[in-house]
């Protein structure tokens, strides 16, 4: 789904972004300047950004996700 229309930024490149380190919306502004023309998209752009990184955080603390990390 398209996210910002003004830079044509969609909800898979904010999880892309995410994945690659991001852990705000701040910073997801600033890799892809999503919300800095109009600003229609900011609120947005933060909620995919938290519900991301939220379920990066509990993919990374289940036990079935530390058992792989150990083992790798």
């Amino acid at each position: 789904m398209i996210v910002c229309i003004c830079k044509g930024i969609t909800d898979q490149q904010i999880a892309n972004l995410v994945d690659d380190g991001a852990t705000s919306a701040h910073e997801v502004i600033e890799s892809c300047h999503a919300g800095k023309d109009c600003g229609t998209c900011v609120f947005k752009v933060n909620k995919l950004v938290r519900q991301k990184v939220s379920e990066n955080a509990q993919e990374t603390s289940s036990p079935a996700a530390v058992g792989r990390v150990s083992r790798g």
